[in-house]
């Protein structure tokens, strides 16, 4: 009667794997509001903004693949 309630359990998956998926884009919001700005601070202005432009297309790709 109980087994469906086990780790087994498809909604428990899906729960398990939104909350990870939600984990994950929100560690990606934080390295997008503050990486790119330390990074062109500390390469100065020209190789950073290049440093932090790069930077900000991997985590759009990072988004979207998640």
């Amino acid at each position: 009667m109980l087994e469906g309630l086990g780790p087994q359990n498809g909604l428990a998956q899906f729960f398990q794997q939104l909350a990870g998926i939600t984990m994950l884009l929100s560690i990606v919001q934080l390295a997008e509001a503050f990486l790119p700005p330390a990074v062109e601070y500390f390469f100065g202005t020209s190789l950073g903004s290049a440093w932090a432009s790069i930077m900000r297309i991997a985590l759009d790709v990072l988004k979207t693949v998640a």
